[in-house]
């Protein structure tokens, strides 16, 4: 795989689409170049629907705003990236000049991607003080990087390395980046729809039961999270956990009501005994500083990167307080399990990365 010749579209493209670098045709003469000034690229990512989906929302609102550059976008799945990446290494010719995938995937192909430090430094628009830290070192081939010899800005400008990013893939430096952060930097919450129809339909015919009928001012899950959806009364954090608590206490509800009908209601209470509202784990930078930003936490990480725990102390117990109130059961999800909700158990997960 051979370096990035693209130079103005090149850095764009790294961090709009925050893709790993990977250039195709010759060293001296890239065969995406239509013409001067006008830019062809071939960007290839998975072929599973959301991957691609979301790529052509990109691809179509970039060339409509850049009318002279054209992307094309070639597929793979991502059960075959080793086969995909192995027959890219046997053939150079035809390659794509990005690859828009996680880390997960690439990771050990670092050593044949271009150095992306170059583009980065191109402009103020991809200046690297406008990304997480921790999630550049993560992008870097020996997981710390290092600004070039020309950078010019200021961060990290005291540990600058030796080299000016221009290195063939073969000898780039150690320090290097070879990806650009991709959805990290967007703290996202999914939610599992098929679940909540499913606490609706239980919780409803339980309280009608009880009750002979639902509350006048009654309102489902389903109904709640389309307002959240649509934008509706949905502010801050507080919302986001009034929400989660009033889903856990319809579970436990719903495994209560299970429990006092004894025999009859053994399957109901297996099913929703091992339901959590929300699955929050803040084990990377983008997730923590949001949600303690929210908060009020200053300062969250202190210039060596690590986390400012002395400073918002204060903060990071009330994000506690909120997780894991005293006599909340089945709010938030605290085990290690990262398919909980991907296997139905929990009902909304927070994710910061792909």
């Amino acid at each position: 795989m051979k370096k990035f010749s693209f130079a103005s579209m090149s850095f764009i493209l790294a961090a709009m689409f925050a893709v790993t670098g990977c250039g195709g045709g010759g060293e001296d003469q890239p065969s995406g170049v239509v013409e001067k000034d006008k830019y062809e690229i071939t960007v290839a990512c998975q072929s599973e629907d959301s991957e691609k989906e979301v790529l052509e929302a990109l691809k179509k609102a970039y060339e409509a705003k850049y009318p002279d550059r054209k992307i094309n976008i070639s597929t793979f799945t991502g059960k075959d990236f080793e086969t995909y990446m192995l027959g890219l290494a046997q053939k150079l010719d035809g390659s794509p000049n990005i690859i828009w995938t996680s880390d997960s995937y690439h990771g050990r192909w670092d050593e044949y991607f271009t150095d992306l430090r170059p583009f980065y430094e191109a402009s103020a628009e991809t200046d690297y003080s406008l990304y997480y830290e921790s999630m550049l070192d993560t992008a870097a081939t020996n997981g710390y990087f290092k600004p070039t010899k020309n950078y010019t800005g200021s961060f990290r400008s005291n540990d600058k390395d030796t080299a000016d990013g221009h290195e063939h893939y073969e000898d780039h430096s150690d320090y290097g980046l070879y990806y650009a952060p991709r959805d990290y930097n967007k703290p996202t919450l999914l939610c599992n729809t098929a679940l909540f129809k499913q606490l609706d339909t239980q919780y409803e015919t339980y309280v009608t039961e009880l009750s002979g009928a639902l509350p006048a001012n009654y309102q489902s899950a389903t109904a709640r999270l389309n307002d959240i959806v649509a934008g509706n009364d949905w502010d801050n954090l507080d919302d986001l956990f009034a929400f989660a608590k009033m889903i856990a206490e319809r579970i436990n509800f719903i495994v209560k009501t299970a429990e006092d009908k004894g025999v009859e209601g053994v399957k109901v209470q297996s099913v929703w005994k091992t339901k959590t509202a929300l699955d929050l784990k803040l084990s990377w930078e983008p997730s923590y500083v949001t949600f303690l930003t929210a908060i009020g936490a200053t300062n969250v990480i202190n210039s060596d990167g690590t986390l400012n725990l002395t400073a918002n102390s204060a903060a990071l117990e009330e994000l506690h307080a909120k997780l894991y109130p005293e006599g909340a059961d089945r709010l938030c999800y605290a085990g290690a399990d990262d398919t909980n909700f991907a296997q139905g158990y929990t009902f909304m997960k927070i994710v910061s990365r792909p």
